[in-house]
């Protein structure tokens, strides 16, 4: 089958300033956690689509704004979380939950700041809404809310796996020298296990993924080539765990969010962050089951055990996601220098369906 993005997709900078409106700022996008917006005021502050936004707790309401301030166009926030005011920290214009000034120092010194006068000079306001402990926005509002875009089956499943996330087992991120269409599509097959992974995914799973989609998302599965000794152990520690398989799951929410895990044992979550048509901005949160549906407390001897095993999980998961940046890297060098169109197998069937979703989303045309 041959590819349906041409390589100039993944370099241009037309096309990536196109990207920015027809998808980013046009569909769902996870932005963070719940945990981290639990009391009034605590907030979140992430990129989407080369924007800046706030996403705030407003006395348990989650409001989210363009992190621009109407006075003199200043960040509001300069911090990626934290828990204060909505005040810009240069003229300190104060603002309410529905993004419009209400305390501004000298305001008698401004010319004509009615009420009518703040109401154009409230914050641009996106769309916000949760699954779960997950967190998502939307600039542009076609109607469609967070569960029908993600259709009743996903919002569920993932509803019920965020809702199992127990102690946060690593964060981080890294710039990636690779269009994020690259980073994308390298995640959504297992053609290229045996060649880049021979040592650590090679390991564990049978390179032959089966997969299904649903609407513009996708989900593979690994089978485990035999339980290590390490599996067993978190086996034994998290046998009544709220959510469990019996294989490896990894879900693409498209554009950027994948999801997966292991026997709902670890869980891993990774943010594909678009920076410039040759850089990406990659996030991983990994997260260790709860140890059932009402606790996460271990005792002094499992904890101890699952400190240990967390580090072997954290250094296995960097050692799988270093090995993938640096061929991210080296793709995007080649296609830097070519104009022909690749190809893709059938244990690449992701990877198409994923584009033929792009393709029909840059086609169309928004009002």
């Amino acid at each position: 089958m041959q590819s349906y993005i041409h390589p100039s997709f993944y370099r241009s900078k037309d096309i990536f300033k196109q990207e920015q409106t027809n998808i980013f700022h046009s569909l769902w996008q996870f932005v963070g956690f719940t945990l981290d917006l639990k009391n009034h005021n605590d907030y979140i502050c992430t990129e989407v689509g080369g924007k800046s936004v706030i996403i705030q707790n407003f006395h348990g309401e989650l409001k989210a704004f363009h992190n621009v301030c109407s006075h003199r166009l200043s960040r509001i926030r300069q911090s990626s979380h934290g828990n204060e005011p909505l005040k810009c920290p240069y003229h300190g214009w104060v603002y309410d939950s529905h993004g419009i000034p209400v305390a501004i120092p000298c305001k008698s010194e401004f010319s004509d700041l009615d009420d009518s006068a703040l109401q154009l000079l409230r914050l641009e306001q996106w769309l916000v809404e949760i699954c779960g402990s997950l967190v998502f926005v939307k600039r542009y509002d076609d109607k469609k809310t967070l569960r029908e875009y993600l259709q009743e089956e996903i919002f569920n499943t993932l509803e019920n796996i965020s809702k199992a996330f127990g102690q946060k087992n690593d964060c981080y991120e890294v710039s990636i020298k690779a269009n994020w269409k690259v980073v994308v599509e390298n995640s959504l097959e297992d053609y290229h296990v045996k060649q880049i992974h021979p040592q650590s995914l090679g390991k564990l799973f049978i390179p032959e993924c089966n997969y299904s989609f649903s609407n513009l998302h996708s989900i593979g599965t690994l089978v485990h080539k035999n339980q290590s000794k390490k599996m067993e152990t978190l086996e034994s520690i998290f046998s009544n765990r709220p959510y469990k398989l019996d294989k490896y799951y990894h879900y693409l929410l498209f554009p950027n969010l994948m999801l997966a895990t292991t026997q709902g044992l670890s869980f891993s979550i990774q943010s594909v962050y678009a920076t410039s048509p040759n850089e990406t901005k990659f996030k991983s949160h990994l997260f260790l089951s709860k140890l059932d549906n009402n606790t996460n407390e271990a005792s002094r001897s499992q904890q101890a055990i699952i400190e240990v095993l967390s580090k072997s999980i954290r250094e296995f998961n960097n050692k799988v996601l270093s090995e993938d940046w640096v061929i991210c890297e080296q793709v995007q060098l080649g296609i830097s220098e070519s104009e022909k169109y690749g190809i893709l197998s059938i244990r690449e069937k992701r990877i198409q369906e994923f584009q033929k979703a792009y393709i029909s989303l840059m086609n169309k045309k928004l009002d």
